[in-house]
Formats: structure tokens, C-alpha cells, sequence
């Protein structure tokens, strides 16, 4: 009888192990490759999120392209921009 207690102790702790176990897996906030995962998504999706604005303008890259020290000209007025 003593050793079925015993046995029956241990099954139950062996449970709240593992009960204990799946849940802080399943509440804990995202692991270190998860974690990794989620930054680099971010980052792709800032670039997506970058704004035509922010881009250079075609003088702008071309001169970039051909004097890379050079200071930035400043930007050209594109009639799409519909500035009045």
C-alpha cells in the first residue's frame, strides 16, 4: 500500500512537471530564434514602408552614382509632386 502512494506521488509530480512545462512554453513571450524572426521582420518591413519621399530623386542618384564623396544637390521639383 505504502509503495502505491509513493508510486502515485511521483505520477503526480512527474503531471505538475509537465503541466508547469507546457505551460509557461505556451504563455512565455517568443524565444530567442523567435525573437530573431520578429526583428528581421520588422526591419523588411520598415524598408518596404520607406516613402518615395525619402528616396533620392533620378539627378540626385545619378550624381550619387557618379561622385559618391560629393554633397548631396539639392532636390528637383517633379511635376507629379503637383506643386503649385
Amino acid at each position: 500500500m505504502a509503495r502505491l502512494l509513493i508510486e502515485m506521488k511521483e505520477q503526480r509530480r512527474r503531471q505538475a512537471i509537465i503541466a508547469a512545462a507546457i505551460s509557461r512554453a505556451a504563455n512565455e513571450p517568443a524565444t530567442r530564434l523567435n525573437m530573431l524572426i520578429q526583428e528581421q521582420q520588422a526591419a523588411i518591413e520598415e524598408v518596404i514602408q520607406t516613402q518615395e519621399s525619402e528616396l533620392p530623386s533620378y539627378e540626385e542618384a545619378i550624381h550619387m552614382n557618379n561622385y559618391p564623396n560629393a554633397p548631396r544637390i539639392p532636390p528637383t521639383i517633379h511635376p507629379r509632386d503637383n506643386y503649385i
